[in-house]
């Protein structure tokens, strides 16, 4: 198994930066990792999402909403073939902070594929950085709109 992580502090409340994180059709507006989305986050959907990494082309993946606890913790699988070769769960964790937010975002690898992928997960790691950034400024653009 492998793991990525990347964190970052938001000035805005959790329930903020929730709404921008759940809305998947939004994310073509600013997410310059994930550029394309839909899907609900219930537990049990199916979500459709096209990621862009540098320097390669966009790659469809369906994931499965593993866990939904609004403002807290969002849990996605996806799985390419099967679990034994590949899967990764997604997961974007909300902390209060004051009167912001502390946001991370964690992808375990996982699978015999995980060695030979390891250029993928170096750029999927800067494309969790680049979407926090992105993510931060909408939440607390939308923070101060309220």
């Amino acid at each position: 198994m492998r793991i990525i992580e990347s964190s970052i502090g938001i000035a805005a409340k959790p329930d903020v930066v929730w709404a921008s994180i759940v809305d998947f059709e939004a994310y073509q507006e600013w997410n310059p990792f994930v550029i394309k989305g839909a899907g609900s986050a219930v537990v049990g959907s199916t979500l459709d999402f096209m990621f862009q990494l540098p320097g390669d082309k966009a790659t469809r993946v369906r994931p499965t909403v593993r866990i939904a606890e609004p403002g807290r913790h969002l849990r996605w699988e996806g799985i390419t073939l099967n679990r034994i070769i590949l899967s990764g769960q997604h997961e974007f964790i909300l902390e209060p902070e004051g009167t912001g937010t502390t946001l991370l975002q964690r992808e375990y690898f996982r699978g015999l594929a995980v060695p030979f992928i390891d250029k993928t997960i170096k750029w999927a790691e800067q494309g969790f950085h680049d979407m926090n950034r992105a993510l931060k400024e909408r939440s607390e653009q939308a923070a101060s709109v309220d």
